[in-house]
């Protein structure tokens, strides 16, 4: 350490599901830090999950009124979840004509993890709530994928906004993924005009491809062997008739979603056009350009080290995710001379490989009940931020080291 007497922590999380929001973790890793002497800067962060939208729009609404006290504004919706049961959802509002929603408020898991039905779960809902957003005068959408129940390629999306997905006899078929096998004909001629001039953004936190979507999330949404078969089969029809190349990266986010929105936005996937209607995002470095954390990350201060975590590390929270950007972008400075930031993974459950492969600075898992854990978090922090300040907190290249002292303490 250099002979500055300020010790600076960035706390940088994403949110710990169903227990802590990412400002909330954010701000208790901020406050165990400062108990430990140190500079704290809470930048809470999301990755296209839960969550993304309203960080997204908090912090656009205060780039658009030029004051860090402008506002996005809230807007609620009934509409149906993954299974058709009557949902709130809510869709965002940081300027006029701009809409930002995550998938995952009307068509997340947790809100059918009672009875989740892989084959026939469907993003039907979060259409309704992008006709809610048209009708209010939306013409720029941002839809932040993640978290979804559903593994129908956006079909069900697609359908709220006028689409008709026809099979060989002509026929409608049924909402969920599974129907997609039989999928023949994709008619447009209803699909509301205001989506069709809709610019449209899609926040990912994934790099999986729509071929590979239902063996790698599938399970997690209750599919069985037989039906991450059936709807591997299903998706790969669906990519064929909305013409979409299903090795494409990032397009088997929240079930392959990306693939309906790019029928409907008219992309042609040759490798050099990129149509104005749709863009692709990747969550992280979104996120971390949004909030600022990019900024501090690049800036004068030097910081001393990096606190970040998630409900659970595992090996997917390096494939796109916000702790597998913050390790990177912290372990290897894009300029030339910057020295690597110290990482500091704190998690309520951690698969130790994953913090040790990836060279981060160490990793702390949570112990007893989820319930404390914002308590736990400001902890795990300060005993974090007191390694760092006295030299044992293990550097980029010493990850082993305070892995093994993280688990003595937990």
């Amino acid at each position: 350490m250099d002979a500055r007497t300020e010790f600076t922590v960035i706390c940088c999380p994403d949110s710990f599901k169903g227990t802590a929001t990412a400002r909330e973790a954010a701000e208790a890793m901020a406050a165990g830090a400062r108990d430990a002497g140190a500079r704290a800067i809470a930048v809470p962060m999301a990755d296209g999950g839960e969550g993304t939208a309203e960080l997204l729009a908090q912090a656009w609404a205060r780039m658009a009124g030029g004051s860090g006290h402008a506002a996005a504004t809230a807007h609620d919706v009934t509409t149906v979840d993954a299974i058709g049961r009557p949902i709130a959802a809510r869709w965002w509002e940081p300027a006029a004509g701009r809409a930002l929603l995550d998938l995952a408020s009307a068509s997340g898991l947790p809100a059918v993890a009672d009875s989740p039905d892989a084959s026939g779960a469907s993003t039907f809902g979060t259409g309704e709530v992008i006709l809610d957003c048209l009708a209010a005068g939306a013409d720029d959408v941002t839809l932040c994928l993640g978290g979804s129940a559903t593994t129908d390629g956006g079909a069900g999306l697609i359908t709220a906004l006028g689409a008709r997905i026809l099979g060989a006899d002509g026929r409608e078929l049924p909402r969920g993924g599974a129907a997609l096998a039989d999928a023949a004909r994709l008619d447009l001629a209803g699909l509301d005009p205001r989506a069709r001039r809709a610019r449209w953004t899609l926040v990912l936190d994934v790099t999986t491809p729509p071929r590979d979507a239902p063996a790698v999330f599938g399970p997690q949404k209750g599919a069985s062997p037989e039906q991450v078969d059936q709807l591997t089969s299903a998706l790969l029809a669906w990519c064929r008739l909305c013409g979409v190349d299903p090795g494409e990266p990032g397009y088997g986010a929240a079930g392959a979603t990306p693939v309906g929105i790019a029928a409907i936005a008219g992309v042609d996937h040759s490798p050099d056009h990129s149509p104005a209607s749709l863009t692709i995002e990747r969550g992280a470095p979104l996120l971390a350009r949004a909030t600022g954390l990019e900024a501090v990350l690049g800036g004068d201060v030097p910081v001393d080290l990096i606190l970040t975590g998630e409900g659970s590390i595992d090996a997917q929270s390096h494939e796109g995710k916000v702790l597998g950007w913050i390790v990177a972008r912290a372990t290897t400075p894009p300029s030339p001379g910057a020295r690597p930031i110290p990482v500091h993974l704190i998690g309520g459950r951690v698969e130790w490989d994953a913090v040790v492969v990836k060279r981060s600075a160490g990793g702390t898992a949570l112990p007893g009940p989820m319930a404390r854990t914002l308590d736990q978090l400001r902890e795990a922090a300060r005993l974090a931020t007191l390694d760092a300040r006295r030299g044992t907190g293990a550097g980029a290249g010493d990850a082993a080291g305070s892995t093994a002292e993280s688990r003595r303490r937990s």
